[in-house]
């Protein structure tokens, strides 16, 4: 429905440059299937490179009021390679997450911002993002993490119970952790994957949920959150729970 009438327009264009308004903000059009080679999508983003541009860039342009902020004032707050000791057992650690994120250093070095700080590893915390985050008006929000949509969870979940693995060492945990946090499929499970070091802490998954009950005045200042993550712009279709 979307791509059709346009698919004549954008044939060979290398950049689509995408300025969404009200609902349609929410589609990830980098992950809309244009066609199927067998069984397998063929996605947008794999023939042009999607951005998107807030409706009220366009509108501050046409006023000639565009909003130039300089990069020396930005404050970033970014999380790299966070350590989950309940989910690392089907999610690995990501040390080339924490050098990306060991990178912004670098890079601000060059080119100064008014603040960076990182949470690496076992300082990636759920509640201390938080607590960042409601104590600053970060800029940019850049986590270089793992990205689960809840439905991988179940997926895997039911993957495992047919080899009938739930009561093994190496599960007991993974399955213990699941049960115990996750009461329903809601696809609101979705999580940003961030550190857990045992009970008696926050749960270490920072789900879609417990972001949109945040308060809106925490983001106010936000121009853009950086998701270096698997699956951030993809569900999975209902087929999850077959082989």
């Amino acid at each position: 429905v979307l791509l059709a009438n346009v698919e004549a327009a954008i044939q060979g264009k290398e950049r689509l440059i995408i300025v969404p308004g009200k609902d349609i903000s929410y589609i990830p059009f980098a992950a809309l299937v244009k066609s199927f080679e067998g069984n397998d999508p063929h996605y947008v983003v794999e023939d042009h490179a999607v951005t998107y541009i807030r409706m009220s860039f366009i509108q501050a342009l046409k006023q000639r009021q565009r909003p130039d902020v300089a990069f020396s004032d930005y404050d970033i707050l970014a999380v790299g390679d966070p350590h989950h000791t309940a989910l690392e057992v089907t999610l690995p650690p990501l040390p080339g997450a924490q050098e990306e994120v060991q990178g912004l250093v670098s890079l601000t070095k060059e080119k100064p911002v008014s603040s960076l700080e990182t949470l690496i590893r076992d300082e990636a915390t759920e509640t201390t993002w938080k607590n960042k985050v409601k104590a600053k008006p970060y800029n940019v929000l850049y986590f270089a993490t793992h990205g689960v949509p809840f439905a991988e969870v179940v997926w895997i979940k039911e993957k495992l119970v047919k080899k009938n693995l739930q009561a093994s060492d190496k599960f007991k945990g993974y399955f213990s952790f699941l049960n115990q946090e996750f009461s329903s499929k809601s696809p609101l499970n979705g999580f940003l994957y961030m550190s857990y070091n045992g009970p008696g802490q926050d749960n270490g998954v920072l789900t879609l949920k417990e972001i949109m009950e945040m308060d809106e005045a925490v983001f106010a200042n936000a121009e853009i959150a950086v998701l270096s993550a698997c699956n951030t712009a993809v569900t999975f279709p209902a087929k999850v729970g077959e082989d």
